[in-house]
């Protein structure tokens, strides 16, 4: 992909949810719409780059729980603890480009909900 060098690129803030995560991977969707539960193929729009701005991961079913958060080329976050009713923050900055993505999962069923905001740079 390459980046234009006028200033033809349009940066947007949005934000994502995924209601009632559980043990099947989720794809975090980059088009400003929530993504559906247990889907894994979503992917980063060709010519954007997506900046990750924070997640946060929260308890709503009173039971520990663990998750996972990846990247296509390998793990951020593994084996991490979600105590009942707890709220986990990531705000560690991170890039995607077109066709990448991110998921994340639990360990067991759960019902843990997870909102996320991110800055949309669009090439296209």
């Amino acid at each position: 992909m390459a980046i234009p060098g006028s200033s033809d690129g349009l940066e947007v803030l949005r934000s994502g949810q995924i209601l009632t995560q559980s043990n099947s991977w989720t794809a975090l969707k980059f088009d400003g719409t929530s993504p559906s539960t247990a889907t894994g193929s979503y992917t980063v729009p060709a010519n954007h780059i997506i900046t990750m701005l924070s997640i946060i991961w929260a308890e709503r079913g009173n039971s520990a729980e663990v998750f996972h958060f990846a990247h296509q080329h390998g793990y951020v976050l593994i084996h991490q603890a979600l105590a009942a009713y707890g709220t986990f923050v990531w705000n560690e900055r991170m890039v995607c480009k077109g066709g990448e993505n991110y998921q994340t999962v639990t360990t067991s069923t759960a019902n843990v909900d997870i909102l996320y905001s991110y800055l949309d740079q669009d090439w296209s």
